[in-house]
């Protein structure tokens, strides 16, 4: 840190200048702009000053760029490293140069391009990444955190694939190139051809230019319209398995409901049905049981006869008689079952027959 103040409080760490102590060595200073292209260098130099704003280092022999060397550079708003042997693994992030707009790593040998790469680079305007043989993926929501970027690059790369949701948040968008990849195109694309659609991006390039409608239009064709061979299987083996399945499951509940209907099944359901119990006085054929405990316990009439009644209940009571009895005479408990609501008469000697002596339904 005191290494850095001291730096920064000598008047001639701001001179910039072919011969100046403060430019690194091999390199030509102008200004506030550092070039150290084809020099063949496999490191980037560690005496560039903290002030400079467009650095290059393209056409040298760069494998890595160092995180903390370049973590210093905050007013950088240039940086190119086309041309040469750059690799990115999955877990690489440039370091917080919040100000930088320009950024080409065109030429070089990246493999992926993760949420987290360009994650710190909030201001950035212009990313090429093309040229690079083995670039075969850039991940979903890779430019999430470069919402101002407007020129992107990914032509003569390995991609067969973009995702839909990869420039979706990107609404300064104004110019991409992916002419010269082999995409797959296949209904997985066909997200990303809807999203090239209704965009309002400028695509450089004769040849994605061209095709960029009639690709989408082609896919939606194949993936949402057109039925090949194999679909007509499938659905032709869907109407099999529904036709014979419901054919099936009629034929059971018919056979169930044969067999629950069947004359056998009645009888057997008769057997081990639980059968009413009769009353002992019915069994006997007395029915005195059933008649008004005041008649039943007097004395017996030696004239064979109770007293006089008439032929009707007496009055207030209500006599239904059962089906087929005559009204006013024969038995008034009938057994088909007559239903008696009040007091009935007793025995009368009338010839009329026996009449309910209580309350009896």
């Amino acid at each position: 840190i005191i290494f850095i103040m001291t730096s920064f409080a000598a008047p001639s760490f701001f001179s910039f200048g072919n011969g100046s102590k403060c430019c690194p060595s091999k390199c030509s200073c102008e200004q506030k702009a550092v070039n150290c292209s084809m020099k063949a260098l496999d490191k980037v130099p560690g005496s560039i000053p903290l002030t400079t704003r467009e650095l290059i280092l393209s056409y040298n022999k760069l494998v890595t760029l160092p995180v903390l060397e370049m973590s210093y550079l905050n007013e950088l708003v240039y940086l190119d490293c086309s041309h040469n042997l750059l690799e990115m693994g999955l877990d690489f992030t440039f370091p917080g140069i919040v100000k930088l707009t320009y950024l080409d790593l065109s030429f070089n040998k990246l493999s992926f391009v993760t949420p987290y790469t360009f994650s710190q680079l909030n201001k950035l305007l212009l990313l090429n990444l093309s040229s690079n043989p083995k670039l075969v993926e850039v991940k979903d929501k890779a430019f999430d955190s470069n919402p101002l970027l407007r020129f992107v690059d990914m032509s003569d790369c390995a991609l067969t694939y973009v995702g839909g949701e990869l420039f979706k948040d990107l609404h300064n968008l104004h110019s991409l190139r992916l002419k010269g990849n082999p995409w797959n195109c296949d209904c997985s694309f066909l997200e990303f051809c809807n999203w090239i659609k209704k965009a309002d991006v400028v695509y450089p390039g004769e040849t994605f230019s061209q095709v960029r409608i009639p690709w989408g239009t082609k896919l939606h064709y194949l993936c949402l319209v057109h039925l090949d061979f194999q679909d007509f299987v499938f659905l032709g083996l869907m109407a099999i398995c529904i036709f014979f399945g419901g054919t099936l499951v009629a034929w059971l509940v018919g056979l169930a409901t044969v067999i629950y209907y069947h004359p056998v099944m009645k009888q057997l359901t008769s057997l081990f049905r639980p059968k009413a119990s009769t009353p002992p006085s019915l069994q006997s054929g007395d029915v005195g049981g059933l008649l008004d405990p005041g008649a039943a316990s007097a004395s017996p009439d030696p004239t064979g006869s109770r007293g006089a009644v008439s032929d009707g209940p007496a009055e207030g009571n209500e006599v239904i008689p059962a089906s087929g009895a005559r009204a006013g005479s024969g038995p008034w408990l009938s057994p088909a079952g007559a239903c008696c609501r009040g007091t009935c008469a007793d025995w009368g000697s009338s010839g009329s027959g026996p009449r309910l002596g209580s309350d009896v339904a």
